[in-house]
């Protein structure tokens, strides 16, 4: 809320870093005798409100307006059981979406520019993941 002078009319504002929309779904495969297991999610992020940094005198800044745009995340899960063993693999961030410019300027920490709270998304790109798993009784 932007409050205004007496008699004007006041502005909603979105809160910071908080989207307006978010869905999520999930797939869920499990064979007889649980011998194979999938998992798939799909979350779609709407876009947010950030912190305008586009008058900011950083290298970077101009050109970062106050608005993110929307991303979609995926993630992919699969493990197959062998008697007591579970091998299992997986990727995280499958759509490999990931915020380009992270920290305002990262290179002159003690600058009142300086901002490590702009974050509004994942900051890694795909990455995929593996094991084995032993179950005790």
């Amino acid at each position: 809320f932007v409050g205004q002078s007496e008699g004007a009319i006041a502005t909603l504002i979105d809160k910071l870093y908080l989207p307006k929309h978010r869905a999520l779904t999930t797939f869920d495969y499990t064979s007889d005798e649980s011998k194979w297991i999938a998992n798939v999610t799909i979350q779609w992020v709407g876009d947010q409100r950030l912190l305008d940094i586009s008058s900011y005198p950083t290298p970077g800044s101009a050109g970062h307006f106050n608005q993110s745009p929307f991303y979609i995340l995926m993630n992919v899960h699969t493990s197959h059981s062998i008697g007591k063993w579970d091998i299992y693999t997986g990727l995280e961030n499958a759509t490999n979406y990931y915020q380009e410019y992270q920290i305002v300027s990262p290179e002159n920490t003690g600058s009142r520019f300086f901002d490590a709270t702009r974050l509004y998304s994942p900051t890694m790109g795909i990455r995929w993941y593996g094991g084995v798993k032993y179950i005790i009784d």
